[in-house]
């Protein structure tokens, strides 16, 4: 049984991630989606430099929606799969690393770029991290 970790920033990359957890899972497997908020200069995606408490939850509807689309999709796969999600504050790598090992998640899928407009790597900053330093195995989508 697969628990699959998807990073979830609302960008193509991240919607790409989640349709490879889709067309990856079986029955009885459990797909987890995290959107990090964050304030990090670097970045600029949907979810970044949102100062008020409104950003969680905002984020969190974001999350609601893929959540709703991906048991759509399963159900009409015919996979009987949990799907969750949830947001966490703070350093996009750390906090995606960090959610990996607490749900002692099997495989991590990640967007090979989310909506930052840095393009000085060949994958997204935030990737690259998640790669360099995630004690699962990682799948970067493009």
């Amino acid at each position: 049984m697969e628990k699959m970790l998807v990073a979830y920033d609302g960008s193509e990359g991240a919607d790409k991630a989640l349709e490879r957890a889709i067309f990856l899972a079986e029955s009885g497997d459990e797909i987890i989606l995290i959107a990090v908020v964050t304030s990090e200069p670097t970045m600029s995606s949907y979810i970044d430099n949102w100062s008020s408490e409104s950003a969680g939850a905002r984020a969190m509807e974001h999350i609601n929606q893929a959540i709703a689309e991906a048991k759509r999709r399963l159900s009409l796969a015919g996979k009987n799969c949990s799907v969750t999600g949830f947001v966490r504050r703070g350093n996009a790598a750390e906090e995606i690393i960090n959610a990996a090992q607490e749900f002692k998640s099997t495989l991590l899928l990640i967007g090979h770029r989310g909506q930052s407009k840095i393009s000085t790597f060949p994958i997204g900053s935030v990737a690259e991290r998640v790669v360099r330093h995630a004690m699962v195995p990682v799948i970067v989508v493009r």
